[in-house]
């Protein structure tokens, strides 16, 4: 066992009693842990969740469950919480980490990519980042017809897959033209980086995502219908 610091956010909090709680945090070394916090909850103190920080935790390599000791949040990021925009599209790529989770040799970027929102590119962030999380799962079909590989004319199937109109005789989910050029661009950060995403692209990528997320896990998240109230 190891008594460790790391850089943190705790995203989500399972109340164990009046005021311990099982913490889920995604860390930038380790991935995402389990912690159990005594004081999680109360007047005098508890932790906040979504705010990025360092975490201490003793290790336990024979247990997913580690002991908490303290954390520390970071003041400059203060504005994750204050802005409700940020916060509920942290909880959508935290509940989409969670459902489908991501290899440990994406933990660095993953959290670089995090902790470069800002209230100017909340949707520019938010769009690359949920693609980033899905891709590297697996989860992600290419947008191009699973059959022939047209890349126009499309429709997401029931099992998750992407067939054109002739090959799966015109049944499925429409994926709309822009979608298909987004997904271009994302394949390429360099041009990606140099793409203005405003809320309304957002909302139309985020519905294909939702209907993604739905084909695949066969239940939804209602995340994603709180993210245009």
């Amino acid at each position: 066992m190891n008594r460790v610091k790391t850089e943190a956010i705790i995203y989500k909090l399972l109340t164990y009693s009046d005021r311990s709680a099982i913490g889920f945090l995604f860390t930038r070394e380790y991935g995402v842990i389990k912690v159990f916090i005594s004081r999680a909850f109360g007047k005098k103190g508890g932790v906040f969740k979504f705010l990025p920080g360092t975490v201490d935790f003793l290790l336990k390599e024979s247990s997913g469950l580690h002991k908490f000791y303290g954390f520390e949040p970071n003041i400059k990021y203060y504005f994750f919480i204050e802005n409700p925009y940020i916060l509920v599209r942290l909880n959508l790529i935290f509940k989409l980490l969670d459902e489908f989770g991501l290899d440990y040799e994406h933990n660095n970027l993953l959290w670089k990519m995090i902790l470069g929102i800002r209230n100017d590119n909340i949707y520019k962030s938010t769009v690359y980042i949920t693609y980033f999380i899905l891709k590297h799962s697996g989860f992600l079909s290419e947008i191009n017809c699973y059959e022939c590989g047209k890349k126009r004319d499309l429709l997401l199937q029931d099992d998750g897959t992407v067939k054109c109109k002739k090959c799966c005789a015109g049944t499925g989910i429409v994926i709309e033209d822009k979608i298909v050029d987004l997904f271009k661009l994302l394949e390429n950060a360099r041009k990606y980086k140099a793409t203005h995403i405003d809320k309304r692209l957002e909302k139309l990528y985020m519905n294909y995502i939702k209907n993604v997320v739905t084909q695949t896990l066969k239940k939804s998240f209602k995340v994603f219908d709180i993210l245009y109230i």
